[in-house]
């Protein structure tokens, strides 16, 4: 019997048949001989056993290999790429969103990043502020927890976590929505192979075998389909994709196999090979600029608070922005949300009571905390949000964050 890829797929050698294997080949002349011996308390069949375990290890791994290149057999981040490459992407987790209606007295501030919640502890946090006018005022806000759990009925969320003056109290009058789940294996292969491979972007299929070369850190982009410039300049029918790492040589080897005719790729870094023809061809990319990213964090503790917690503050923040952060003489690095997406304080603010998203931990002992961004050393954080051009890529240091406790 065959083992390995036959014309019925992949045959995996079974332990059984591994051991005796073995130990036919022990008993050639060429090895032991036919009057080796092989009992059980022998320390030759001892050690066949040992391999014969690690070789069915390796037909395991083998096997997996073999089957996680198809979309119908393959799972979670195998599958991810596989239909990556036919230009889909699966769905992650999304958070719900609310409204919640403030009552207290007119011209008393709501502000950005305000914590409520219901009475079993299911957070949202402010995506905007406002002031109460006649009474009230209605802001929207977002679950700090990805998934179902955000989805919450009306009127239950009721508690202030943020203390608030002149704020009296809080309800959604409707019930929350989103709040989905990340996309299964199973969903996503369905959803794959209803789009069709053909009907996949070539820009996510670009962006996937981009991300995949060895040495990339992280890849974005950018598609311009109209006939008339978009508002980013990009020339109609464009592709910008902005790449951290990897080497030129690489990445233009990607764009000569893969970029769809027609299209125009858009960038600063040139590259020009000949073709098959001897034709030249040349190819476009651009390299992230770093955008330098300051904190200032203002806490009110209670009796819960742990000391010591600002580092973790920081690490939070750091995991949410991207960057290094650095404790003693070790440094970890996070990618963040990435190139050219938007800052928000709210969502700085939101990680410290523990966010999947970002995989932050939670800080106890905060009664109220505020968190503005800025982009200068030399003057106070004091804005909500940080909007990043499509080229510029957020670096957070740990040393650029300054936490007050109090």
């Amino acid at each position: 019997m065959s083992f390995g890829v036959t014309s019925k797929g992949f045959i995996r050698k079974p332990l059984e048949t591994i051991l005796q294997d073995l130990r036919d080949k022990a008993k050639l002349p060429s090895f032991f001989g036919p009057d080796v011996d092989l009992s059980e308390v022998s320390l030759l069949s001892i050690w066949i056993q040992f391999f014969s375990e690690e070789m069915d290890t390796a037909w395991k791994h083998l096997e997996s290999i073999f089957y996680n290149q198809f979309v119908d057999t393959a799972t979670n981040v195998a599958l991810d790429y596989v239909v990556g490459l036919g230009g889909i992407t699966r769905n992650p987790s999304k958070k719900a969103e609310v409204l919640l209606r403030f009552l207290g007295v007119n011209g008393s501030p709501v502000p950005l990043g305000t914590i409520c919640q219901t009475t079993n502890g299911i957070r949202f946090v402010t995506m905007d502020s406002g002031t109460v006018e006649a009474g009230s005022i209605d802001i929207p806000a977002q679950a700090i927890l990805s998934g179902p759990d955000g989805i919450v009925p009306a009127n239950s969320v009721t508690e202030i976590a943020t203390p608030l003056t002149g704020i009296d109290s809080v309800s959604n009058p409707d019930p929350s929505f989103g709040g989905l789940p990340r996309e299964t294996d199973i969903e996503l292969r369905d959803r794959y192979k209803r789009r069709g491979v053909a009907g996949g972007s070539s820009l996510v299929a670009l962006q996937t075998l981009l991300s995949d070369l060895p040495d990339t850190k992280s890849v974005v982009g950018y598609e311009n389909v109209e006939s008339f410039e978009d508002g980013q300049g990009r020339p109609p029918h464009s592709m910008e994709f902005v790449i951290e790492g990897g080497t030129n040589t690489t990445i233009a080897d990607i764009f000569e196999s893969y970029k769809p005719g027609g299209i125009r790729l858009v960038g600063d870094v040139v590259v020009t090979k000949l073709d098959p023809l001897g034709n030249p061809q040349t190819y476009r990319w651009n390299v992230p600029q770093a955008l330098p990213i300051y904190v200032a964090v203002t806490i009110v503790k209670n009796s819960f608070w742990i000391n010591g917690s600002e580092s973790i503050v920081r690490e939070n923040i750091i995991k949410v922005i991207g960057g290094i952060h650095t404790v003693g003489s070790d440094a970890t690095e996070y990618l963040g949300k990435g190139i050219g997406k938007p800052i928000y304080s709210w969502e700085l603010t939101g990680a410290q009571f523990g966010s999947d998203d970002f995989d932050t931990v939670r800080i106890q002992g905060i009664t109220s905390i505020t968190i503005k961004v800025g982009l200068s050393a030399s003057s106070t954080p004091n804005l909500d949000t940080l909007i990043l051009t499509a080229k510029q890529k957020p670096v957070c240091l740990t040393s650029y964050i300054t936490v007050g406790v109090t």
